[in-house]
């Protein structure tokens, strides 16, 4: 059993003269609390034992019955009863520190967007990703350790703009949670890179031809000499 849920008993009890049907159940090392068993079918009942007391120190109980002739039976005894382990409830994750750096940059900058997978089960998540304006991209962390917080991480160029994203994250077992909960965070902010410097088409090519020429008047001042 899971401790916080509930614990169905089912029993069979075959009597022509059924006159009372109990179950006896306490949490372990404490009192007896006893409770008629509801009929369901002919000799079939039922009985929750309440999630309140299911923890994991356990569930220990009995079944009681007395026919119209004053026989008692039982299924178990307050000395030896039936005992049911309870298992720790699995917790779902968390998220927490997600953000983006750097907050802003140009179109040739990479972003890095982060954000800490707590799991204390040490579930590993099988869904890991950072929405960027509506769109999934799977993170990826070289830490297995998810029960004092993992970083995942995942790193991009953008395109100019201002942009939006959040974080979803599942373990195996629970829902989905996102970071924030509702909504999208802002960011990054992306401008376009710097233009390097241009060439001019045909100033080498003048320039070129300019020493020519240069070269040709010294020839030609010479040979008039």
């Amino acid at each position: 059993a899971t401790a916080g849920e509930k614990i169905t008993i089912n029993v069979t009890i075959t009597d022509i003269n059924l006159t009372a049907a109990s179950v006896f159940y306490r949490k372990t090392g404490t009192e007896y609390v006893g409770s008629p068993m509801s009929p369901v079918s002919g000799d079939d009942y039922t009985f929750d034992i309440p999630a309140s007391v299911v923890t994991t120190a356990g569930v220990e109980y009995y079944i009681w019955a007395k026919d119209g002739a004053g026989n008692e039976a039982t299924n178990g005894t307050a000395a030896l009863p039936h005992s049911v382990n309870v298992s720790a409830a699995n917790q779902p994750p968390t998220l927490s520190s997600g953000g983006v750096s750097p907050s802003s940059g140009k179109t040739d900058t990479t972003f890095t967007f982060s954000v800490t997978y707590t799991d204390a089960d040490n579930n590993a998540p099988t869904i890991k990703n950072v929405y960027i304006d509506d769109v999934a991209h799977e993170m990826s962390s070289t830490d297995t350790d998810y029960t004092d917080g993992a970083v995942f991480t995942y790193s991009t160029t953008l395109s100019k703009g201002s942009h939006t994203y959040y974080f979803e994250f599942k373990d195996e077992i629970n829902a989905p949670v996102k970071l924030p909960i509702s909504g999208t965070n802002s960011g990054p902010s992306v401008t376009e890179k710097a233009s390097k410097p241009g060439f001019i088409p045909g100033i080498g090519i003048i320039g070129t031809s300019l020493a020519l020429l240069g070269a040709a008047l010294i020839i030609y001042r010479k040979r008039r000499k």
